[in-house]
């Protein structure tokens, strides 16, 4: 993926898509989402 899109927020991203396009790890995801 050459071009870095902006969020869409209407999309539904999966928490793999969130942890890339946040620049975050996927355990730090699952964290944020289980507190």
């Amino acid at each position: 993926m050459a071009r870095r899109e902006g969020i869409n927020p209407d999309a539904v991203y999966s928490r793999e898509e969130v942890a890339r396009l946040l620049g975050v790890s996927l355990s730090t995801v699952k964290r944020l989402i289980s507190s």
